[in-house]
């Protein structure tokens, strides 16, 4: 096991590698005043007392990247993911800009952490870890897009994978997500609970996800795409079951309301389908090479 590791280790790009452990440290020192002490503010009371406030404000995935909250107020808790998800974009820019160097990767990781923007961001502690994801799947997109993958857009898929297994896997997904659909249409059972810990385990298939762009472990891409089936299985369900509590519960006299809870849910059980078939195909997938 233990050389298993090093031989993973080994294959991380040691640039990279410098940028991440250089942002993760800085940043840590630099905000510790952030991370060691609890700044209230009037937005964070509004967060605590008022939790749906982001979603109808507009911005509506910050209600759901910032989970993390649901579960703890510790500022030391919150600033050490942060960083992580920081750590991680940095490793990416790395070589998204070409910076060779162990030296110049640890500058950059730093001057990413100390930037004077995460500062005032730390004084809304609830919503850093969310930025913090903002700015790695920005990296994220951009190394994708430069790179070429085949995950990074859904239109390949048809021209990377037989049209055979495209087919068994939309007919497999497709009836996964309608009887999770039923199931969370028809069940009493409160699936809160839930829905909120599977919220956590697709920020940690997504963060396995890019630790893996580095590893490229087909191991590891094998055990994430196994525990994003039961994910997006499990938030069809959950997300079937608040669209419909919404439409019970929705105010009938506000119809713009109405309008955007509407579009929220059936965009939320689009990238649940949309989430469900790529992993599917994923697994059983067959390559045209």
């Amino acid at each position: 096991m233990d050389k298993q590791m090093s031989r993973l280790w080994q294959r991380v790009d040691p640039a990279a590698r410098a940028a991440f452990f250089s942002c993760f440290l800085v940043g840590y020192l630099a905000h510790l005043f952030a991370f060691a002490n609890l700044i209230p503010n009037a937005d964070g009371l509004s967060r605590v007392y008022d939790p749906q406030q982001m979603t109808v404000s507009g911005r509506w995935f910050l209600h759901y990247a910032s989970a993390l909250n649901d579960f703890t107020q510790m500022p030391a808790a919150i600033g050490l993911v942060t960083m992580v998800l920081l750590g991680l974009a940095a490793a990416l820019t790395v070589d998204i800009l070409k910076i060779r160097g162990r030296v110049a990767a640890g500058l950059w990781g730093a001057i990413m952490a100390a930037f004077p923007c995460l500062g005032y961001t730390f004084l809304y502690m609830f919503t850093a870890s969310a930025y913090a994801l903002a700015i790695l799947l920005s990296a994220g997109s951009v190394w994708l897009a430069r790179r070429g993958d085949k995950w990074s857009l859904l239109g390949p898929v048809l021209l990377v994978y037989t049209h055979s297994s495209v087919t068994q896997a939309f007919v497999v997904t497709a009836g996964m997500f309608g009887g999770m659909s039923l199931y969370g249409t028809v069940t009493k059972r409160d699936l809160t609970g839930m829905g909120n810990f599977l919220m956590m385990g697709l920020f940690g298939i997504i963060i396995a996800s890019i630790v893996n762009i580095f590893l490229a472990s087909s191991m590891m891409d094998f055990v994430i795409s196994c525990i994003g089936v039961l994910i997006f299985t499990g938030l069809t369900a959950y997300d079937t079951q608040k669209l419909r509590a919404f439409g019970m519960n929705a105010p009938v006299d506000d119809a713009t309301a109405m309008r955007r809870g509407a579009l929220l849910g059936a965009l939320e059980l689009y990238l649940d389908f949309i989430n469900l078939f790529l992993m599917l195909l994923r697994l059983f997938g067959g390559n045209r090479d």
